[in-house]
């Protein structure tokens, strides 16, 4: 791993999303998105922006127990994760960037 993650941490609405995009618009060679994996329900357009990949509760705990995924955690009754291989690659080359609640 070569590059670091950077978090953004606040409530639902405070921009955090808007921020991580405009840092990929502006700087696309250094920065990428570290992307969500969740057993949550689709909410709407903003879900299709490529910061979530949304399975089923079983597919999220076989991945887990094959090692797949880190930072797994529940919230609100529903399971919330990073997939290993997709971080692994992205801090490769880029500096990671993600948003938490």
């Amino acid at each position: 791993m070569k590059h670091p993650i950077v978090g953004l941490v606040g409530p639902s609405g405070s921009c955090k999303t808007t921020l991580i995009q405009d840092m990929v618009r502006f700087l696309p060679s250094r920065v990428g998105i570290v992307k969500s994996v969740t057993t949550r329900q689709r909410r709407g357009p903003e879900d299709d922006l490529g910061f979530a990949e949304f399975l089923s509760r079983e597919e999220m705990e076989r991945r887990h127990a094959a090692g797949q995924l880190i930072q797994v955690s529940e919230y609100a009754g529903e399971l919330y994760a990073h997939d290993r291989q997709h971080v692994d690659k992205l801090l490769e080359i880029k500096i990671g960037i993600c948003a938490l609640v």
